[in-house]
């Protein structure tokens, strides 16, 4: 967690200020006489304020009742790690709506900084450090009922098999070298079958043409059982659409990025909306875009015998 913290440190000299960024805008050349767009003034201050609680549900994603619990969870972290040095000091809450509206929507960085009145590089700094709040927040004990996240591991942006993740994910060397202190013995998690079967990980049978009647129910209750993690990720995809193409220049910031997303999507189920079903059903078109890929079948002896006697009790 500090490594994903210590990414978020900014060199303040390289950005432009806000007053830079308009005379750029101002006296740039503009050869094809191209407006320039305008910002707008006290949108938080008059147009979201006037918002009824639909309007800022459906605009930002949350409910305002969750916004002002997140206001008040990230303001002491927000005003302590104040990076705005010799400008305009931002309100908290305008920056946290502008990275809300920068999460729910495909909407450019340039027209997000004029819909909140900022420059792009003051919101691009306001992004950094909201991300950055809610990574310190993150590893806190928060309650966890259904399609909450109990352990994010987002260490690779990149094309790379989920396995690959798991086995080099902090948790993963947990459960190997501390058994004992996560798992009691009749407890396990389950995974689809690009995961190889262990004693604490059980996966369903792999189809061959070959599965008994009892191995083709047991991957059925299996399959029931996992739609949990599916719904959450939908929820997850639905609510916040830009993590469905999360292009940003800097891609070290992108496993933060997905953390704080994950953190927010905790934030959220603790006050759940009325719209959670259109956010679930919204995500499903994105997550089930791909299939899985069959897994090898490890020697795991303690994992194969435990899923067997478990098929064999259902």
């Amino acid at each position: 967690m500090e490594d994903l913290l210590n990414i978020f440190e900014l060199d303040e000299s390289s950005s432009s200020s806000e007053e830079e960024e308009i005379e750029m805008e101002l006296f740039l050349p503009n050869p094809r006489n191209l407006r320039i767009p305008s910002r707008i003034e006290n949108f938080v201050e008059i147009t979201v304020e006037n918002f009824t609680n639909k309007e800022f549900q459906e605009n930002f994603r949350i409910s305002r009742k969750t916004f002002f619990n997140l206001l008040q969870r990230l303001t002491p972290s927000l005003e302590r790690n104040e990076g705005l040095r010799g400008r305009n000091r931002i309100p908290v809450d305008r920056q946290i709506l502008s990275v809300l509206w920068l999460l729910a929507t495909p909407d450019s960085y340039r027209s997000v900084g004029n819909r909140f009145n900022m420059g792009k590089s003051s919101l691009s700094t306001c992004f950094y450090r909201v991300m950055r709040a809610l990574n310190e927040i993150a590893p806190e004990a928060i309650c966890s009922p259904n399609l909450m996240f109990t352990d994010c591991f987002a260490g690779y942006p990149s094309s790379v098999s989920d396995i690959r993740i798991f086995r080099n994910s902090d948790i993963y060397h947990k459960f190997i070298t501390e058994r004992q202190n996560y798992f009691g013995y009749d407890e396990y998690i389950i995974g689809d079958k690009a995961y190889p079967v262990t004693g604490w990980c059980i996966t369903p049978y792999i189809d061959r043409g070959r599965l008994t009647e009892r191995q083709i129910q047991f991957n059925t209750i299996h399959a029931r059982t996992r739609q949990v993690i599916e719904r959450s990720f939908a929820l997850l995809f639905g609510r916040f659409r830009r993590l469905k193409y999360l292009d940003m220049n800097r891609v070290d910031l992108i496993p933060s990025t997905i953390i704080a997303a994950c953190t927010l999507h905790n934030i959220c189920l603790m006050q759940p909306d009325d719209v959670f079903g259109e956010y679930v059903n919204e995500g499903f078109a994105i997550v089930n875009n791909g299939e899985d890929v069959a897994g090898r079948e490890d020697q795991q002896n303690e994992g194969h015998i435990r899923r067997d006697y478990l098929a064999a009790n259902l």
